[in-house]
């Protein structure tokens, strides 16, 4: 039902024609199989370190390759830093911080996605974009709050796809990682 996609250096005019030939073709693959009907919603699997977790794409602006990002002195904890996106400048999450795993060393898998919420960007640091899943919510499990540290709040709820079970980031969650203009006005 899907084809896979080889990417290849490409001008800009290219490139986007080849996407746009992909999707085209793999939304007429969908409608055709009906597949598209109960889809559920679309995840991108991500890995940190070696673990894999989903996010929902629908509030999913783009995905970078990894920039040069700025420290920010007394940052909260997730927070590594800040970068420029065409003239935006915007908070970039790194959830190895928050939970205390190895540094690691980015790799040329290494991006970042960046997710819109209302007028203003940010990103999230990850190790490799592995996969799109449509994943219905009915398979999402809540997890009780005292399964797991407190830095892990941003979690959803646990998905099994296929033999894996991954951890959802919940976008909501992720939100309270961001400093906020009470947090500016404190220091």
């Amino acid at each position: 039902m899907f084809r896979n996609v080889t990417l290849s250096l490409q001008t800009p005019e290219s490139a986007w024609s080849a996407m746009e030939s992909t999707l085209a073709n793999g939304a007429r693959d969908l409608m055709e199989t009906g597949a598209i009907a109960d889809a559920g919603i679309q995840h991108i699997g991500l890995r940190l370190a070696h673990e894999e977790f989903l996010l929902a794409v629908v509030h999913v602006r783009e995905i970078i390759m990894l920039p040069t990002v700025t420290y920010v002195p007394r940052a909260p904890a997730a927070v590594e830093g800040i970068l420029a996106l065409r003239g935006e400048i915007m908070p970039v999450l790194n959830l190895r911080r928050l939970w205390r795993l190895e540094r690691g060393q980015p790799t040329s898998h290494t991006r970042v996605i960046i997710l819109q919420h209302e007028d203003a960007g940010f990103g999230i640091i990850v190790d490799e974009i592995t996969d799109f899943v449509s994943l219905e919510s009915s398979l999402i499990e809540a997890v009780p709050a005292s399964y797991f540290a407190r830095e892990f709040a941003v979690l959803e709820g646990v998905a099994k796809v296929g033999e894996k079970v991954r951890g959802v980031l919940g976008f909501e969650r992720l939100l309270t990682l961001l400093p906020s203009s009470a947090d500016e006005e404190a220091s």
